[in-house]
């Protein structure tokens, strides 16, 4: 055997003298020295865990080599021996670590592992020594571990890392991984709690940096001496201090504070030193500007540290102006809760009154002890306080509040009516945390309601009992009352008046516009007014004075327009007789030279006509007083003028002298002057009144006066008055006229020549001819249609023969002219004088001959106008009882067509119906009903009359988009009337040469309508021009109701059939 080589053995105790050392060395420094120089232990463990590593390393490296040589130099058993004894130390200083180690081969298998790895790996060392790591654990294969041991390995570098648990477990490691020329060698320890603390650190410490940060809150770091070592930029803010403020070292804490508040600031730091904990308060800070801001504090020492802190400032500037504005508001809210006439209460959640104002104890003089225990019915009126407690009961279960009326006993025992309200204060949960509650005095509303109430019962009664039409009028001019009467007049229902316009129930276009516009006028003058106008019944014009009233809200504006229209038709005529009356004695009077007069015994003021003062030979401009009237008479005649006139005042008795007069062309001439005293009711003489008469020839006014008797006579007794017409055209020639002719306004408004006459019998043949010069109603430079357009009688004392030109309305009617030599005119107007308007009838010419040497005089001209205005009183007169007879027709056809109309089953039985009374009724030369399919795409015409084969072949299926009068109608839903075939021909050019129209000269279309919607129309095609009056316009829509509500009956009787 070969003996043990002794420097190879010393070679092997330096090794392991060296891991003994390093192994000693690790437990000095850790007892002693770490503590001592305050160095961190896992370091020092480290370094003296790499130099351990590294001997081992060299121990086994040289064991190994040993035992190669060995094998040839010593005998085996020293060499086991040796190895042994190494292996032993090295392990005996690696189980003495706190720490996990294993080493590894180069074939990556455990070649050790200490006592700790066990505990962590959970597994025996038998079990993996010889193991390869990766088969040992393969969960690392891939892993951080993985790389970094393959790293350690491949590049012969020592790494270092922190990790996971590779088994998916929430525990932290530390690894150390070193290479070695036996393998890998691996430290590592958990570190679980400490990396935990460490995020909880970093969270914590990234959590203060983002409040800091943020600006959110002011934040400062401090020391014991005051001075402000860090702050953000929200304290630097709130202090007014600049950065650079804080970098030199310039803020301190105790420098910020007032005076006043040092030594409590001073009081809660050494509490904070005492008790270790935070602080808060309230303080202020001094700004750089010298102001104060008022803050939140809120301080901390840093942890194990008593003199240096953190603190955090909240400014409270908008807190203290908020708590500030919320006592104001509190104030505010206390002062007009008492100044308020209102009874304002509060109370809890759960209905405890807590405060009432003044004006509900100077009202009720109750107290809140009264609410509160029991008494609060007792200020109520008793038959109000179960729907009190009902509704209180109610309120507290549901939170659901409302309004309620109920009378509340005042102090002096009387009960008032209140309008209560109640409103629910939530907090920010919606909890209802209080209950505020309101009474409003509404005694006197409610009395005011309850008059209102007993008026609007009178004007109700009164309205409906009226014979005048009344009727309240909104802002869109709709009807919200219409009076009975208005039935009688339009022949529609109050009812059906109410939420309509005019337009919207088929009022005359024109009455309707009129009406709008003066109804607007009340309501932007806030004025009443009032005019007058004529509305077409079935029985006639009635003549109507409407009155429109503002009525006035509670802000002043005008709510609604209240009219009265009151027929004054009776009343008219009874003015047109006065008018007729004062004109017939002024004719009288001026026929007969009577000068009428009146004294006003009062003033002696002498009022008198132009012809009584031409009585006394002055012109009608001059002044004619009773001092003058003295002058004028002749001087022996005036005492005996003076006493008859007192004699007649004194005695009651008729005025009636004769006496002499001397005109200022110092002629005498003889006066008899008529009068009679009028008297006041107490007797006293109020004035005179009375004619005179200048004595002359009367024989030719004696024969004026007949003629006019004759005339009225005439009119009496003639319905006619065509006929009436051409009698006083023979009555007033020669008397009046040598010729005259008559013409009048015919339906189409054209002039129509009645009636003319010759005096001289052997040129009456001739002068038949006159009827062939009618002038058109647009000559203008004619003198019959001039005084038509005017209204105003045209006198022409002198005809010359430019006059004649200027007339004439072509050379041959010149010549006419010439041929009976016309040497004096007068044209009069036959206008009918009523309310609201002139009517104008036509017009009356009468002419001198020269042949007969006689001109018109003033007196002759009033003659003509007399005459012209009792002519066109019996002409209007004929023409209204000739429109009465022929709507009392109409109305009677309306009701037999009614009665037949109920009788027909089908809508063909309906439209023959229809289009035969048409024909009778309205004088139509057509008539057609047609109707739209159940597409609403064409027309069928399923009834006509007086069409002939080929006028129907357009007219029997045609589309609703042709356009034509009564395609136009069913699209409208307005009737169209067009009373010329000019009209029509200027609308329609594309039908002026249809069958249907041909020799027609008027048109109407109406729409059938039934529930608003167009159902079909009836079309009627008139011979001759029509003047489409506004009783026919009605009368047509009427026939048109009658035959739509017809429709829509038949249409639900064959729908009913249908279906059985």
């Amino acid at each position: 055997m070969r003996s043990f080589n002794f420097s190879q053995l010393q070679r092997y105790k330096v090794a392991l003298l060296s891991v003994a050392i390093a192994a000693l060395l690790t437990l000095f420094l850790s007892e002693f020295v770490a503590p001592a120089i305050a160095l961190d232990l896992d370091y020092i463990q480290l370094v003296l865990f790499v130099v351990v590593a590294l001997s081992i390393s060299t121990v086994a490296v040289a064991l190994r080599q040993e035992r190669q040589n060995a094998a040839m130099i010593q005998p085996p058993q020293t060499i086991q021996d040796s190895s042994t004894q190494a292996n032993q130390l090295a392990g005996n200083i690696l189980e003495s670590i706190t720490d996990a180690f294993f080493a590894l081969d180069q074939e990556w298998r455990f070649i050790y592992i200490n006592r700790h790895s066990e505990d962590i790996f959970q597994r025996s060392r038998e079990s993996l020594l010889g193991q390869s790591i990766w088969e040992a654990f393969p969960e690392i294969v891939g892993s951080v571990y993985d790389q970094q041991y393959r790293r350690a390995m491949q590049e012969q570098v020592a790494v270092n890392f922190e990790s996971l648990a590779p088994d998916g477990t929430q525990r932290y490691f530390e690894i150390h991984a070193y290479p070695t020329p036996a393998g890998l060698a691996v430290y590592f320890r958990e570190m679980t709690q400490r990396k935990q603390a460490e995020m909880a650190l970093v969270a914590s410490e990234s959590r203060l940096r983002r409040l800091v940060d943020s600006n959110i809150i002011g934040v400062i770091f401090w020391d014991e001496s005051g001075q402000i070592t860090d702050a953000n930029d929200a304290f630097l803010k709130i202090v007014r201090s600049q950065r650079s403020d804080l970098v030199a070292g310039r803020l301190n804490w105790r420098n910020l504070t007032p005076e006043e508040q040092l030594a409590s600031s001073e009081q809660l730091l050494n509490e904070m030193k005492a008790s270790g904990t935070s602080s808060y308060c309230e303080k202020e800070y001094i700004r750089a500007d010298g102001t104060r801001v008022p803050v939140l504090l809120g301080s901390v020492f840093l942890e194990a540290s008593t003199t240096q802190g953190v603190s955090f400032v909240l400014d409270l500037t908008q807190l203290k102006q908020t708590e500030a504005a919320l006592r104001e508001s509190v104030s505010l809210y206390r002062t007009l809760t008492e100044v308020l006439k209102h009874h304002v209460w509060i109370a809890r959640s759960d209905g405890f009154v807590e405060y009432v104002n003044k004006h509900w104890y100077d009202y009720s003089g109750a107290t809140l002890d009264d609410f509160n225990q029991g008494n609060w019915s007792q200020l109520f009126h008793p038959e109000d306080v179960p729907r009190l407690q009902e509704r209180w009961a109610k309120m507290l279960t549901t939170g659901e509040t409302e309004g309620m009326e109920y009378r509340i006993r005042g102090a002096d025992g009387q009960y008032r009516w209140f309008l209560g309200k109640v409103a629910p204060l939530k907090d920010a949960r919606g909890k209802i945390i209080r209950w505020v509650g309101t009474n409003t005095d509404i005694d006197d509303r409610k009395r005011f309601i309850k008059e209102l109430h007993r008026r609007e019962q009178q004007f109700k009664t009164l309205a409906e009992n009226a014979p005048d039409v009344i009727e309240r009028i909104d802002r869109n001019y709709r009807h919200l009352y219409a009076s009975p009467a208005i039935e009688t007049v339009t022949g529609i229902a109050p009812e059906a008046f109410i939420g309509k316009t005019p337009e919207e129930l088929g009022i005359p276009e024109e009455l309707s516009r009129v009406w709008r516009s003066h109804v607007a006028t009340v309501f932007a003058t806030k004025q009443p007014t009032s005019y007058e106008f004529i509305y077409p019944t079935t029985k006639g014009d009635r003549y109507y004075q409407m009155r429109l009233v503002p009525e006035f809200a509670a802000d002043g504006s005008v709510e609604t327009v209240l009219t009265i229209s009151r027929d004054l038709t009776e009343l008219q005529r009874h003015q047109q007789a006065l008018h007729e009356s004062e004109q017939t004695l002024k004719i009288a009077l001026e026929t007969a030279q009577l000068g009428s007069w009146q004294l006003d015994l009062a003033t002696m003021t002498l009022t008198s006509s132009d012809l009584c003062k031409a009585n006394f030979g002055l012109p009608p401009t001059a002044e004619f007083t009773y001092e003058k009237l003295f002058e004028l008479i002749h001087p022996e005649d005036r005492d005996r003028v003076r006493t008859a006139i007192a004699t007649a005042i004194q005695n009651h008795t008729d005025y009636d002298i004769k006496y002499r007069i001397t005109w200022v062309d110092s002629s005498l001439h003889s006066i008899v002057a008529r009068g009679r005293t009028l008297y006041a009711a107490d007797g006293k003489p109020l004035r005179m009144v009375g004619v005179t008469l200048l004595i002359t020839e009367p024989n030719r006014k004696q024969e004026s006066v007949q003629m006019l008797v004759e005339a009225s006579a005439i009119f009496n007794a003639e319905p006619n008055y065509q006929t009436a017409l051409r009698k006083v055209a023979d009555l007033v020639v020669p008397t009046l006229a040598d010729y005259c002719f008559f013409d009048i306004v015919s339906a189409d408004n054209t002039l129509e020549r009645i009636a003319w006459q010759h005096a001289a019998i052997e040129k009456r043949e001739h002068f038949q001819q006159i009827q062939r010069y009618v002038p058109p109603i647009d000559a203008q430079n004619n003198p019959v249609v001039k005084v038509l357009h005017t209204g105003q009688p045209q006198f022409t004392p002198q005809v010359t023969d430019e006059w004649l030109q200027a007339t004439a309305l072509n050379a041959e009617h010149l010549q006419f002219l010439r041929e009976f030599q016309p040497s004096s005119t007068i044209s009069v107007p036959l206008v009918a004088r009523v309310i609201a308007r002139d009517r104008r009838l036509g017009v009356l010419t009468f002419c001198r001959e020269a042949r007969s040497q006689r001109h018109y005089t003033h007196e002759d001209f009033n003659l003509a106008v007399y005459l012209a205005y009792r002519t066109a009183l019996a002409i209007d007169n004929a023409l209204q009882y000739q429109a009465a007879e022929r709507e009392d027709t109409r109305a009677a056809h309306l009701q037999v067509l009614n009665a037949a109309l109920l009788e027909a089953l089908t809508s063909t039985q309906v439209a023959e119906l229809i289009v035969n009374q048409s024909m009778t009724l309205l004088g139509a030369a057509n008539s057609a009903v047609s109707l739209l399919t159940d597409q609403k795409s064409h027309l069928k015409t399923i009834a006509t009359v007086g069409y002939s084969p080929a006028a129907l072949e357009t007219w029997e299926y045609f589309p609703i988009t042709l356009p034509c009068l009564l395609t136009d109608s069913i699209r409208t839903k307005e009737p169209i009337f067009l009373k010329s075939f000019d009209a029509f021909a200027t609308r329609y050019p594309h039908l002026v040469n249809n069958a249907a129209f041909i020799d027609k000269y008027a048109f109407a279309a109406i729409p059938l309508l039934a529930e608003g919607q167009s159902i079909g129309g009836i079309a009627l095609n008139f011979d001759t021009p029509q003047a489409f009056s506004a009783q026919d316009c009605a009368f047509m829509r009427a026939l048109g109701a009658q035959c739509s509500a017809a429709l829509a009956r038949t249409h639900l009787y064959e729908a009913q059939q249908h279906t059985t």
